[in-house]
Order: structure tokens, then C-alpha cells, then sequence
């Protein structure tokens, strides 16, 4: 992975609306949800969400799939696994080395 692509990705998780997206779209697994259903959990309207969507789908962090009429978004769980794990590698281990153990925690940032 690239610091270009890495970079982008942080930005796909750079904002709460994002996160809050990510996070439905997490919970509903490889089925996914249409954009009203992401709407409807997140309370972001149909406009600003649908710019948020449009880029995770662009750094591929999102998927989408036709289901009939409707249009699934799906995160992209491999990606988001090879992001932190390249975070982990390359950014903490060196620094916090129990990070992995799971022995640091906030107060100690």
C-alpha cells in the first residue's frame, strides 16, 4: 500500500459523517444497505450523503451492488483490514509496542 492510497483512505474516515456511514455499513455486513437506509441510521440527508458515498466508492473503500431496483452500498472489508494493518506495521508497532497486546490505552496517548 501506497502513502498516496493511504492517505486517501484516511481521508474517507477523516470526518464523523463518514465514520457514522462506515459504521452502518459495518453492522450490515456483505448484504448492505441502500442509500435511504443509510440515511434513515445516520440522519444525514440524501445530498450530503450521497457526496460522502461517492468518495468511498472513488478510493474503494465502498462497493455497490444492484439488488433489483435498488443499489446496495457495501464496505469493502478487505481494504479496511489491509489499512490498519499497514497502519499497524508501519506506524505503531514502533512507537507503542504493546498496541498489538491490546495494553495501551488512551490515557497513556
Amino acid at each position: 500500500m501506497e502513502n498516496r492510497d493511504v492517505a486517501r483512505l484516511l481521508g474517507a474516515l477523516s470526518m464523523e459523517a463518514r465514520l457514522g456511514i462506515i459504521g452502518s455499513l459495518i453492522a450490515a455486513g456483505n448484504t448492505g444497505l441502500t442509500q435511504i437506509e443509510i440515511s434513515e441510521i445516520t440522519g444525514i440527508n440524501a445530498s450530503a450523503l450521497w457526496q460522502h458515498l461517492d468518495y468511498m466508492t472513488t478510493v474503494n473503500l465502498v462497493s455497490t451492488k444492484q439488488d433489483g431496483f435498488n443499489k446496495n452500498f457495501i464496505i469493502n472489508f478487505d481494504l479496511l483490514k489491509s489499512l490498519f494493518a499497514f497502519l499497524n506495521e508501519n506506524y505503531l508497532l514502533g512507537y507503542f509496542p504493546d498496541a498489538v497486546t491490546g495494553k495501551l490505552t488512551m490515557s497513556e496517548m
